[in-house]
C-alpha cells in the first residue's frame, strides 16, 4: 500500500481575514483527510511559528492563509528557505497580486484592462487633490485598501457622498489605497490553474448579491448571494474572459492556482479587478464552486492542487 503523504495546513493568521482563514483551513483539512492524506493543522498566529514546521517531515504545505504575511509572499519565502513544497504561487507573484497598485500597473503595461484608477497615500495633500479630482471626473468610484481582501475597507462613493469617510475606512487596513472608476456590470470570478502542463480556466462564476454590493457579509453569509456557474454569457464572452484570466495569471507570474476577479459590463466587456493567490475555501467560496462545475469534487480538486506543489518544486512523489 502506498504511504499516505503528510500535509501541513497553514491557516488562521493574525490579520483582519483571520476568521475567514479559520473556515478555509477547516474545510481544507477535512477534504484532504477525506482524500486519505495525513494532515497536521497549523493555526499560525505569527510568521515565526513557521519554524515549528522543521520538527516534522512534511511532504507539502497547503496554504489556507488569507491576507497580510500569509498571502503577500513572506510565508512563501520562508517555506522556500526551508525547501518545503507548498501550494499556490511563489513570493514574487504573491507580492505583486496582493499589492493592487503594483498588479494594476503591470497588467496595464501588458495590455490587460483594469478600471481607471489612482493611488492615494495617507497624509498626502497631493494625493487628496488627486482623489477629489478623480471623483469629480468619474462621479461614482470605488475606494479600497491597496493590500487586503474579503472586501474589508472597500466603499462605493458617489459624487456628493463623503470621500474622506471612505478614505478613512480604507486607511484602517493600509496607508495606501486605490480609487477606481466604478464599472456598471456584474462580478465574475475565474479560477485558473496548471492542469496537465498547461493553463486552464475553470468555469466562470457570476456573483449576484441580494443587496447589490458583494461585501463581507454577502461573501460569507449563506443565502445572501446567488451564484451562477458557468456565468450565462454568450460563448464568445466567456472565452474572452477565460483568455484574459489566463493572461493575467501569466503576467503576474502565478503558479499552481489562483482566482481572478472581474467586473463585466452589460455588453460583455471584462475588467480585471484583482488576483487572489490564496483564495477562500469556505462553504460559500468561489473556487470550490468552479471546481465542482468542472467535474471535480472538493477532495479531488485539492489533491490536484497538492500534486501541483510537487511539480512546481520538482520534488519526487
Amino acid at each position: 500500500m502506498k504511504k499516505a503523504l503528510n500535509i501541513a495546513v497553514l491557516y488562521g493568521g493574525d490579520g483582519p481575514e483571520r476568521q475567514v482563514s479559520l473556515k478555509s483551513g477547516q474545510a481544507v483539512i477535512q477534504a484532504l483527510r477525506d482524500a486519505a492524506y495525513k494532515v497536521e493543522p497549523f493555526d499560525v498566529k505569527s510568521i515565526e511559528q513557521l519554524m515549528d514546521l522543521k520538527s516534522s517531515k512534511f511532504d507539502s504545505v497547503f496554504i489556507a492563509l488569507h491576507g497580510s504575511w500569509g498571502e503577500d509572499g513572506r510565508v512563501q519565502s520562508v517555506l522556500e528557505t526551508m525547501k518545503l513544497p507548498y501550494t499556490g504561487s511563489g513570493p514574487l507573484a504573491c507580492c505583486l497580486s496582493m499589492d493592487k497598485a503594483a498588479s494594476k500597473g503591470l497588467l496595464n503595461l501588458f495590455g490587460i484592462s483594469t478600471p481607471e484608477g489612482v493611488l492615494v497615500l495617507k497624509d498626502s495633500d497631493y494625493s487628496l487633490e488627486k482623489a477629489n479630482s478623480f471623483v469629480q471626473k468619474h462621479g461614482t468610484i470605488v475606494v479600497k485598501p491597496c493590500n487586503g481582501g474579503s472586501t474589508l475597507g472597500v466603499t462605493i462613493v458617489s459624487e456628493g457622498q463623503s470621500l474622506s469617510q471612505a478614505l478613512c475606512e480604507a486607511w484602517k487596513y493600509d496607508t495606501r489605497c486605490i480609487l477606481e472608476k466604478y464599472i456598471e456590470g456584474v462580478d465574475v470570478a475565474v479560477t485558473v490553474w496548471n492542469n496537465n502542463g498547461s493553463l486552464e480556466a475553470l468555469p466562470s462564476v457570476m456573483i449576484c448579491p441580494e443587496k447589490g454590493f458583494y461585501d463581507y457579509d454577502s461573501k460569507y453569509t449563506p443565502g445572501m448571494t446567488r451564484y451562477i456557474v458557468p456565468a450565462p454569457f454568450m460563448p464568445t464572452v466567456n472565452t474572452t474572459i477565460a483568455t484574459m484570466a489566463c493572461r493575467t495569471f501569466e503576467t503576474l507570474s502565478c503558479d499552481g492556482y489562483a482566482r481572478i476577479d472581474f467586473r463585466v459590463e452589460e455588453d460583455g466587456t471584462p475588467w480585471v479587478l484583482e488576483v487572489n493567490t490564496a483564495p477562500g475555501m469556505t462553504g460559500t467560496s468561489l473556487v470550490p464552486k468552479a471546481a465542482a462545475a468542472a467535474g471535480y469534487d472538493f477532495s479531488t480538486f485539492l489533491s490536484k492542487i497538492v500534486s501541483l506543489s510537487f511539480d512546481k518544486k520538482g520534488v519526487c512523489r
